[in-house]
């Protein structure tokens, strides 16, 4: 039978059609189920977090992350990751953050995210009572405990809460907790009081106190995590906690007055009396005195390039030294207190240094007890009359 002429045109366009959808153009393959972000708005030099759920036909060979602007962290081992970590840009605007999957038969499907990236300010989150402060442990997205005269705060960039447990303490380490039993995360914080040795913590309401006769004074606690171990600075030296089910208590090498403690992979910088040391421990405790200058060390930083930063007592006067050179500018006020940022500015107070001078943002104008930056960036700044500041 003669068919006619349209029939082989039709037929034509059906064999252009199924060699067009096996060429791998199409993204009809993916489907993209979940395309979550931390937060929709965000300040300079803010960590957000980006992630992406896809259903696919074929097996993901690769997640591509890309940015208009700011930094991807970990971006040359990030194209196999439906997540990523991002820190805004120092400029603000609107920025697009763009993942894009590609499958096996190379079938492409794109997920963009818009953030508005705002330009910093300086607010005031408490007007008194503010005692003492400790970073969210173990995260990436997190704030900072806050101890006060009446309760103990988390502050971040989406709010704050207040939680009626855990107050009137100027030392504080927070440690976090997965209950399986429960599928919960657990808040502990460990806190004590300058000069005192009694410690206390507080665990969802519950409290439990213990006494060091051991520890003179404290001046410092510090959780490392992944050692399951608090590290207590005194007034005669550093000591090593071992909480629960152990509850050991170890003397270290270290026995000069504790000022600053710094965890690192590789153990802990300790900013005593008598100088800086390191301090390791896997199977026992070993210490090294890194300078020979015999100079008290008042606060110690260990930058993202490895570089050692210290305040220490030059002359009777305190001097932030780099490397173990002191730097040829000063900010105004040296305090025993020092951080770094997200963008790579590391802060004595509410000064930071830029690689080339020594900035206030704040405007902040009472003298400063502590500040600290936040796993997500924002910088909280304390002064000596308790009052409480974000930047």
């Amino acid at each position: 039978m003669k068919r006619p002429v349209f029939f082989y045109h039709m037929l034509l366009v059906v064999l252009l059609a199924l060699m067009c959808s096996c060429s791998g153009s199409s993204s009809s393959s993916i489907a993209i189920t979940g395309a979550d972000k931390s937060s929709d708005s965000a300040v300079t030099g803010q960590r957000l977090y980006f992630q992406v759920s896809t259903v696919v036909d074929y097996p993901v060979a690769k997640y591509i992350w890309r940015a208009s602007g700011g930094t991807i962290e970990d971006k040359d081992n990030s194209n196999n990751k439906n997540y990523i970590f991002w820190i805004s840009p120092e400029e603000p605007g609107t920025y697009t953050v763009t993942c894009t999957i590609i499958d096996d038969e190379g079938n492409v499907k794109a997920a963009p995210f818009s953030v508005d990236v705002s330009s910093r300010s300086t607010k005031l989150l408490l007007s008194q009572d503010a005692l003492g402060m400790a970073k969210e442990d173990g995260v990436k997205i997190g704030g900072v405990w806050v101890s006060t005269q009446h309760d103990t705060r988390y502050y971040s960039f989406a709010g704050n809460t207040n939680i009626s447990w855990g107050y009137g303490y100027d030392l504080i380490a927070v440690q976090n907790t997965y209950d399986q039993s429960t599928y919960t995360y657990i808040t502990l914080i460990w806190a004590a009081k300058t000069g005192e040795n009694s410690l206390i913590y507080y665990n969802n309401g519950m409290s439990e106190s213990t006494t060091f006769n051991e520890c003179s004074k404290m001046t410092r606690l510090v959780m490392d995590k992944d050692k399951n171990v608090l590290l207590i600075g005194a007034d005669n030296g550093l000591f090593a906690y071992y909480p629960h089910p152990t509850d050991l208590l170890i003397t270290t090498s270290v026995d000069s007055h504790v000022y600053d403690i710094k965890v690192y992979d590789s153990g802990a910088l300790v900013a005593t009396k008598d100088g800086l040391y390191k301090v390791t421990y896997n199977d026992t405790w070993t210490s090294e005195l890194l300078y020979n200058d015999n100079d008290p060390t008042y606060a110690v930083l260990k930058d993202t390039d490895g570089n050692i930063w210290r305040v220490i007592d030059s002359n009777g006067a305190k001097v932030i030294t780099c490397e173990d050179t002191a730097l040829a500018e000063q900010p105004p006020e040296v305090i025993d207190s020092l951080d770094q940022d997200l963008l790579g500015h590391v802060w004595c107070g509410k000064y930071y240094w830029d690689g080339d001078s020594w900035h206030d943002p704040t405007g902040i104008t009472d003298e400063v007890k502590q500040s600290m930056i936040s796993p997500e960036g924002l910088a909280y700044i304390i002064t000596t009359s308790g009052e409480l500041f974000s930047w």
